[in-house]
């Protein structure tokens, strides 16, 4: 039992992060309709104030509501990059994202929501999102939709999608 052990290090260790929310547009994209070559610039100018800021990290949300913002064979692409759950946006933010972060010395870590299904109970989901999979799993809350964390099947494709996540990207 208890913690870990810490490990030594020979350097002073700071994760210095800012978070990046795609959930609603709220920092990623700007728009549904960003070209290639557009989603770069706004990825770009972020990585740019980001390591201009002195920070190190950033935490990219990459699974806002159960779909994502990177090529995933298990999740539809989301609503909030493409205009349509389902619909790819014909470019991977995550991978454009570490390409960019990467050469100016910053770390990206995916920030997923293992549990929102939507964020709202009208919207329209893709046929192979998990509310689609799992209906019986799928709770109307507050006007939401939330994963039943119990739902063995929803508890097994959340760790699908981490280790799909972990070894597709850096």
């Amino acid at each position: 039992g208890g913690p870990p052990p810490l490990l030594d290090v020979s350097h002073t260790r700071e994760l210095r992060a800012v978070w990046v929310a795609t959930v609603s547009r709220l920092d990623f994209p700007s728009s549904t309709t960003l070209t290639p070559a557009a989603a770069r610039a706004e990825l770009g100018s972020m990585v740019d104030v980001v390591a201009d800021a002195g920070f190190n990290a950033i935490l990219f949300q990459v699974r806002p509501e159960s779909d994502a913002l990177y090529a995933s064979p298990l999740e539809p692409w989301s609503r909030f990059v493409s205009g349509t759950q389902g619909t790819s946006p014909g470019y991977d933010p995550l991978a454009i994202l570490l390409e960019l972060a990467h050469r100016q010395g910053v770390e990206v870590h995916a920030w997923i929501n293992p549990f929102r299904g939507l964020t709202s109970t009208t919207i329209v989901a893709a046929p192979n999102h998990v509310t689609q999979r799992f209906p019986e799993a799928a709770i109307p809350h507050n006007g939401a939709v939330v994963m039943d964390p119990s739902h063995a099947g929803v508890r097994a494709h959340i760790v699908s999608v981490v280790r799909d996540i972990t070894r597709r990207y850096d």
